[in-house]
């Protein structure tokens, strides 16, 4: 079995986000548990105001999410990232301020295309991390991606880094790869 570890990549449909597909390999909806937020003005010295994404004193909202499922409470992502709110519809920063819905859907639903650039990512353990994936060992291997999140114009909106243990995620994958091979024949 074959999973991508950089899903999805640039070359993805802008449509394609790791909510619905986290959503379509968990066979549930996913909701984003919110761990840390603080809007907050940029500094000078931020990397990302030297990499040149935000200028100095532009308002950024920094936050902490797990991606769960809905139903299940399973922890499938943990995610930071740095939000240049004012650069996106009202819907969307107001939604990533009081809501539960993940940054990628609110960007689908408010029908914001987006492209990702300056993929990367790692195969390693899963750290410090580990608590937040129901009690996987600091060993367990998962997948750091970081990338910037761009508007169809090229200008950046988000920088965010993603870790997914790969077993979860490879784990949902064989659930969701079984159910449609041998759906249940319950009467």
């Amino acid at each position: 079995m074959s999973i991508r570890l950089l899903w999805p990549d640039a070359s993805d449909p802008t449509v394609l986000n790791v909510t619905a597909l986290l959503e379509r390999l968990a066979g549930e909806s996913i909701r984003a548990q919110v761990l840390r937020q603080v809007l907050t003005a940029a500094e000078r010295s931020d990397v990302t105001v030297e990499r040149g994404l935000w200028s100095a004193g532009e308002e950024v909202l920094r936050r902490s999410v797990l991606l769960r499922g809905a139903a299940s409470g399973r922890s499938f992502l943990h995610a930071t990232a740095s939000i240049a709110v004012r650069r996106l519809p009202l819907v969307v920063s107001k939604g990533l301020l009081v809501s539960e819905v993940p940054f990628g859907r609110l960007l689908h639903d408010a029908q914001v295309r987006i492209t990702r650039t300056d993929l990367r990512g790692t195969d390693q353990s899963l750290g410090e991390l580990c608590s937040l994936f129901d009690g996987l060992p600091p060993a367990a291997r998962a997948v750091r991606r970081s990338y910037v999140m761009r508007l169809h114009d090229g200008v950046a909106v988000a920088d965010l880094v993603e870790t997914f243990p790969l077993s979860i995620t490879q784990a949902a994958f064989a659930v969701t790869q079984l159910a449609k091979e041998h759906p249940s024949t319950n009467a």
